[in-house]
């Protein structure tokens, strides 16, 4: 509460939550919609991180979350955000009170603190329209969609705005003006990227898959609470929970070019837009779990937290995370004739209690080209 920003793992976490209340066990397509959503949130944070005076850097401000747009923050009702048709009668507006973003109407249903659920009761599954917000209620995704047409605009503009430039470049032959545009070109770049790797706009398909074997670093990959730390060079982290416990480097995926994994990918046009993680974790299986943990880091960047080993919720002790196409490629010298080379760094982070540890026995990666 006192600080002034939060790590944008926080928010997306907060945002996936919203997610899970509204989409039933029962949805049809439940996974592919639950992972379209992930997605489209992580488009939204890294916008919200971008709004500031400055250039995204993985914690998002007050100042940023004031800065959203208006048109979200008031009524949607003026979008037409892809699914569905939005009148006058069933206007979506903002009721703070509800568990999401957006209420319809002024339908609302509240959970009394008496309502405890008997374990004899019959167990009762949800779909969309049944959910604890209550009947046609969308609240989260409306906002999730909302945004998503918002950025579609967004990007329309860009170019719109980017094709006016380069008129002007084109009437004149003004070095700063070309130097403007340059800059320009490079914002609506980022933006376009920024875009491609985090939608599921039908025109856009992913053409090839890879996957990857991961090593370890070394043969031992456990990490005790009494494990040394004195030849260990700390990573750049967040002040976040866990973020001075006990760490250790376990493994490193060095990305190559596109050609170099599939025959069928051109290094001209092919571009990375999301890497799928997949470990098996565990820690000292006794006593208290939840709180060991694995980040990742690009480069030498800030690390972020990929997932907490929690043994009630995973018992198979499997765990899948995702590195957006946008946190890789952002960092490239695009505008460079060199290229960048990118690693991504897996570490292991211990409770520094007594018999507390954390190890991991596999990993690998799937790699996704357009």
């Amino acid at each position: 509460l006192n600080d002034s920003s939060l790590p944008i793992n926080i928010i997306q976490d907060n945002l996936y939550m919203l997610l899970k209340l509204e989409i039933g066990e029962n949805t049809i397509n439940r996974a592919n919609k639950t992972q379209m959503y992930k997605d489209i949130i992580n488009l939204i944070t890294d916008d919200i991180d971008n709004r500031g005076s400055t250039q995204g850097d993985g914690n998002i401000s007050i100042a940023e979350l004031n800065d959203l747009p208006d048109e979200l923050m008031g009524t949607i009702d003026d979008i037409d955000y892809g699914n569905e048709v939005i009148t006058q009668e069933n206007n979506f507006c903002v009721h703070p009170d509800t568990y999401g973003c957006f209420n319809y109407g002024t339908s609302k249903t509240f959970i009394e603190s008496n309502d405890i659920i008997d374990s004899n009761t019959e167990s009762t599954k949800t779909d969309d329209s049944d959910s604890v917000c209550g009947e046609n209620n969308y609240d989260a995704i409306s906002f999730f969609n909302a945004y998503k047409q918002y950025l579609k605009v967004k990007k329309k503009k860009l170019k719109a705005k980017q094709r006016q430039k380069n008129k002007q470049k084109e009437e004149s032959n003004d070095p700063k003006e070309s130097t403007e545009s340059i800059e320009n070109v490079e914002e609506a770049i980022y933006e376009g990227l920024n875009f491609l790797f985090n939608s599921n706009d039908e025109s856009i398909e992913e053409s090839i898959k890879v996957s990857v074997d991961i090593p370890f670093i070394d043969d031992n990959s456990t990490l005790s609470w009494d494990t040394s730390q004195d030849l260990i060079e700390r990573p750049l982290c967040g002040k976040d929970y866990g973020c001075d416990f006990p760490i250790k480097k376990v493994a490193t995926l060095t990305l190559k070019k596109p050609s170099d994994y599939d025959s069928r990918l051109n290094d001209e046009n092919s571009i990375l837009s999301k890497i799928l993680f997949k470990m098996h974790v565990n820690d000292q299986g006794r006593g208290g779990t939840n709180q060991a943990h694995v980040r990742y880091q690009i480069n030498d960047n800030t690390c972020v937290k990929a997932f907490t080993v929690n043994v009630k919720d995973h018992p198979k002790n499997k765990y899948t995370f995702t590195v957006s196409g946008c946190e890789i490629n952002k960092k490239y010298k695009l505008f460079n004739s060199h290229s960048t080379t990118e690693q991504v760094h897996i570490w292991l982070f211990c409770p520094p209690w007594s018999g507390w540890s954390i190890t991991a026995t596999s990993i690998s990666c799937q790699l996704y080209f357009n």
